[in-house]
């Protein structure tokens, strides 16, 4: 994990963010049977804008295709809401962060949680596609079917207040993924504050000051 500052506003960590598409086991292709498809990402951005096009695409596919529904901006809840709806088939697919996909296996966590492990994205990519075939099984071993994994380019950090050097990286409150323990005492070796929410919680958290005044966001 390295930082580099853009402005005194903001920080990028060239962190190797995951994201992936993946599907309860069973095949939902030749009757056209409805597939819901839930995702943090916001609606009409760009990345939603990917999934819509993916859309059409299963819908033509061979065999009778898919009928995909999409539901963007968090409206199924946080990563760990989609894989427990996703486990009980009250949606069929998600595209989780590594902080999702380690409610099905906490494995993942090793392209994530390491750093300074990797010196470029090309590195961590080289990493990851060496891994997949492993991570793969044991997602499938979970009932889980990986569609794809890569990752979503830099993390990025905005903030209230300038924040140019470490020192004053660690009298603010960071956000963190809730439920993600494992990068909460990560940052509090470092000396900072990490606040874990839910992302519907980041922004009344910025504009009441209660909570966490820093927040990391990746590409999405």
């Amino acid at each position: 994990m390295r930082c580099k500052l853009d402005s005194k506003w903001s920080m990028r960590v060239a962190a190797s963010s995951l994201a992936l598409l993946c599907m309860l086991t069973p095949s939902f292709a030749g009757d056209r049977k409805p597939v819901k498809l839930a995702t943090l990402a916001p609606k009409d951005s760009s990345f939603h804008q990917t999934l819509m096009r993916l859309r059409e695409k299963w819908r033509d596919a061979p065999d009778g295709g898919v009928q995909l529904t999409i539901l963007p901006d968090g409206v199924m809840g946080g990563e760990a809401d989609i894989v427990s709806r996703m486990r009980v088939g009250q949606i069929q697919a998600g595209v989780l962060t590594a902080t999702g996909l380690r409610e099905i296996d906490p494995s993942i966590s090793a392209l994530q949680n390491l750093p300074l492990m990797f010196r470029s994205l090309e590195e961590a990519a080289y990493v990851r596609k060496k891994l997949q075939p492993a991570i793969e099984k044991r997602m499938e071993e979970k009932g889980f079917v990986l569609l794809f994994l890569g990752d979503v380019g830099w993390v990025q950090f905005f903030s209230k207040v300038p924040v140019t050097v470490p020192d004053v990286l660690k009298k603010v409150k960071l956000f963190t993924w809730a439920g993600d323990n494992e990068q909460v005492e990560l940052m509090k070796t470092l000396g900072l504050r990490p606040v874990p929410l839910e992302v519907a919680d980041i922004l009344p958290g910025l504009q009441t000051g209660s909570s966490a005044p820093l927040v990391r966001r990746t590409s999405l």
